[in-house]
């Protein structure tokens, strides 16, 4: 006959009570730097161009919309159209603000000096955005642009401003190809020709007084 033998185990769990006998600290470090590309300055990065087409000539009153701005999707390639926008880029960690201000330096002209007499531009829907945590600059949401006049655009206060920042008209292309439009009075003489004109964009390492 067999004898079956069982054993039996007991199994005992101690906790121990770690004495501690000292502490000390340890540091981590990282250090940012701007590469030679990257120098420490208030810069215009980008601003879009404003074309209105090409337009029959008209003895009434009309508005022309401007065309929206193309731009590629990284991530796709894909060409899309989004708001006409300005970028500034402030590098220089002053914090000292500053200013954006437009001009027309010239009405509507072709290359005999034929003007729109009369035309202007209206900017609607304007706004700042960025990625940046620094607090947003200030803007006119909406102006008139008339020729030899300027306009504050945007200003960022003293203690605010670094960093990358748009200004955009439109908070997408539904509105952004209803923000910006040329107002040529009818009774206007047009000819059948290209009408230009120059804007001035001045940055200036100032807020507004």
């Amino acid at each position: 006959m067999k004898k079956i033998l069982w054993i039996v185990c007991l199994c005992l769990v101690f906790a121990y009570s770690l004495e501690v006998n000292g502490q000390t600290t340890s540091k981590g470090d990282i250090r940012f730097f701007y590469s030679k590309n990257q120098a420490k300055k208030l810069q215009i990065d980008y601003v879009s161009e404003f074309y209105f087409g090409q337009q029959s000539i008209q003895t009434i009153d009309k508005e022309y919309f401007a065309f929206l701005q193309p731009f590629r999707v990284k991530a796709t390639g894909k060409l899309e159209k989004g708001p006409n926008f300005i970028q500034i880029t402030d590098n220089r960690q002053t914090y000292t603000g500053w200013n954006l201000e437009l001009k027309q330096e010239n009405q509507f002209s072709d290359s005999e000096g034929r003007i729109l007499d009369g035309a202007s531009i209206s900017f609607e829907h304007g706004r700042a955005v960025t990625n940046s945590t620094s607090e947003l600059p200030d803007g006119k949401e909406r102006f008139v642009l008339f020729p030899n006049e300027s306009v504050n655009v945007m200003q960022a206060k003293e203690g605010t401003g670094e960093g990358s920042f748009q200004f955009v008209w439109g908070k997408d292309a539904e509105e952004g190809e209803k923000s910006i439009h040329l107002s040529v009075p009818g009774r206007t003489i047009k000819y059948d020709t290209n009408y230009t004109t120059n804007f001035q964009w001045i940055l200036v390492s100032a807020p507004w007084q």
